[in-house]
């Protein structure tokens, strides 16, 4: 504070030999010669005059912080400063001129600064370093600084040149820029369309963020890029919409061209298993027939179980063989002597010769009660026919006792 008094007694006492008093009413006529010490900021220097070194705020011009003790560096904040120390440099004799209000809240003089009657606070603002500024009631350079502003827009300088990264316009201008190197033709190739789709959502992305930040710039609040672009701020956000709406277009249309070269895929995958299936199926039936052929082919007939002996019934018990009796022998007929022939009579007719006579019904025995048995035909007695046997023999019969065995006679 005290050295506050001291500057202000020493401008009052400068103001008062150049014959304006403190507080005049006429800016115009208020101005006073210093030399640069130091330049601190994009906006303000450090001035030596009557022995005194103080602070100089430009009037109607702002811009971007580098020491605010709340906020972080602004974008182009080090190159505002870097400007101002080409303009301004350490020695150089400048006018300072005044307004209604001579200090700050923080004591440093509020002026307008003359160099070789080139105001620099318009200047800085030419340079895009610096927007206009309205501190009221100080206005006295707000015109100029203005009119040079509108020149640094139209020619793209500073805050206002798209190809400087920090920049709200160059932001815009990137995520717009994002969006048209998509493209219109979508790629063929499936490893390209998944390198699209990942860019346009990469797009989308960058573009909602830009959105997002030109939304939050609000021309009441402090900071420069607040109040830089307030009507750049409705142009910026339409091309940021249309952006958006192109991207978002095109990953789904990207997204799409994958979906149905995918399903295209698995189709002819599942097609490709069937047929696999199908190959493996018939080698499988194939090497069964062959094994099946192979085996029919060294094939040893398989030993059989011997059939089971039918079983025999067993013998019946045989009596104790005794010696067979010998056969009796067959009783021959009693040979009768042939009668002596009858003297021959006198021829007569001869007598027809009579069949032999039946044997006697089988009793058991001959007609004279000691014959032969009648026998079977199982008990076929040598060289002799049964009587039921058919045969072609018409000649005499010689008979068994008996009658069933018969032998020609």
């Amino acid at each position: 504070m005290k050295t506050f008094v001291l500057a202000s007694v020493s401008l009052i006492g400068l103001l008062a030999g150049s014959g304006c008093a403190a507080g005049s009413s006429a800016p115009n006529d208020s101005s006073v010669d210093a030399q640069v010490v130091e330049v601190i900021d994009g906006d303000t220097i450090r001035v030596e005059y009557a022995g005194e070194r103080q602070s100089v705020r430009l009037l109607n011009i702002d811009t971007p912080e580098t020491k605010h003790p709340d906020r972080d560096v602004e974008c182009l904040g080090p190159e505002a400063s870097d400007y101002l120390n080409e303009l301004l440099a350490p020695g150089d004799s400048v006018r300072l001129e005044f307004d209604e209000e001579r200090t700050d809240r923080y004591d440093r003089i509020l002026a307008g600064v003359f160099k070789d009657d080139d105001l620099i606070n318009a200047a800085i603002a030419r340079a895009g370093f610096g927007i206009a500024a309205y501190f009221e009631p100080n206005d006295r350079f707000l015109p100029p600084v203005q009119e040079a502003q509108a020149e640094a827009e139209s020619a793209g300088r500073g805050l206002f040149n798209d190809s400087l990264p920090c920049t709200v316009p160059s932001q815009v201008q990137e995520a717009v820029d994002e969006v048209d190197e998509l493209g219109t033709e979508l790629p063929e190739e499936y490893e390209a369309l998944e390198e699209s789709a990942a860019s346009a959502a990469a797009a989308v992305l960058l573009a909602e963020e830009t959105r997002d930040l030109i939304l939050s710039l609000d021309p009441d609040e402090p900071g420069i890029h607040h109040r830089a672009y307030g009507p750049l701020l409705g142009p910026f956000e339409r091309r940021l919409d249309r952006a958006i709406t192109t991207a978002e277009e095109r990953v789904s249309e990207t997204k799409g061209e994958i979906q149905e070269i995918d399903e295209a895929r698995e189709a002819e995958r599942e097609a490709a298993e069937r047929q696999e299936s199908a190959r493996e199926e018939v080698e499988r039936q194939k090497a069964a027939d062959q094994a099946a052929e192979e085996r029919e082919r060294n094939r040893q007939p398989a030993p059989q179980p011997a059939p089971a002996p039918a079983p025999q019934p067993a013998p019946a018990p045989q009596p104790t063989q005794q010696p067979a009796p010998a056969p009796a022998p067959v009783p021959q007929p009693t040979q009768q002597p042939a009668p002596a022939p009858a003297p021959a009579p006198a021829p007569a007719p001869q007598r027809t010769q009579q069949p032999a006579p039946a044997p006697a019904p089988n009793n058991g025995s001959s007609g004279g009660g000691g014959g032969t048995p009648n026998l079977g035909p199982s008990d076929r007695p040598a060289g002799y026919t049964h009587r039921n046997e058919p045969t072609n023999y018409t000649g005499p019969r010689c008979f068994l006792p008996g009658g069933n065995w018969w032998k020609p006679c």
